[in-house]
């Protein structure tokens, strides 16, 4: 399925309140989506470190907070030993809490 990607577009994005609200409390933030990489450019704040892949964003991080739907984000490898807050749902939540701290909500 393809994620819809106007939120972002239009600057509207829910992940956009989070993340400027973790840049404010200090945290370090690492964003990756195969589609919206150009226009997330444009539109999030200054202090994000943009990645190539899921797997370069989620490496080394304490907590990921998954507000995508894209394929690649579905492998519960990736997120091994975290704490991951999965805003879309990609995950299926017996099988994420096997390998890490796992939370699903939604928008």
């Amino acid at each position: 399925p393809q994620p819809p990607i106007p939120y972002l577009q239009r600057g509207d994005a829910p992940a956009l309140k989070v993340i400027e609200a973790l840049l404010r409390a200090g945290a370090t933030i690492k964003a990756y989506d195969p589609m919206a990489m150009p226009n997330a450019r444009r539109v999030l704040p200054d202090g994000v470190r943009y990645c190539h892949s899921a797997a370069e964003a989620v490496a080394g991080s304490d907590c990921v907070l998954v507000v995508t739907e894209w394929d690649e984000f579905r492998d519960e490898g990736l997120y091994r030993g975290r704490l991951v807050v999965d805003g879309r749902r990609v995950l299926e939540p017996g099988r994420a809490r096997q390998v890490c701290d796992y939370h699903g909500i939604c928008w």
